[in-house]
């Protein structure tokens, strides 16, 4: 089975880009703090910042709050 991985940016329900698993190395366009459209938010840390950083040690598939997998059968 084929499978193809998508992280929908900032999150799932309001998505302002969804990138691919090898656009992951690449991507640095953060944009601050996630919006929250439903309540009020207490910001305790830099959300860019910690993006990039696992980002670049390769973790940021792990730690993603969404995700979007595209499954069809192989040839």
């Amino acid at each position: 089975m084929e499978t193809e991985f998508y992280y929908p940016i900032p999150d799932h329900r309001l998505p302002l880009e969804v990138i691919s698993s090898e656009y992951i190395a690449k991507y640095h366009n953060m944009h601050g703090h996630t919006p929250s459209y439903d309540r009020d938010r207490v910001v305790l840390f830099n959300e860019a910042k910690a993006t990039e950083t696992l980002i670049r040690d390769g973790m940021y598939e792990d730690f993603a709050n969404s995700f979007l997998v595209i499954a069809g059968k192989g040839e």
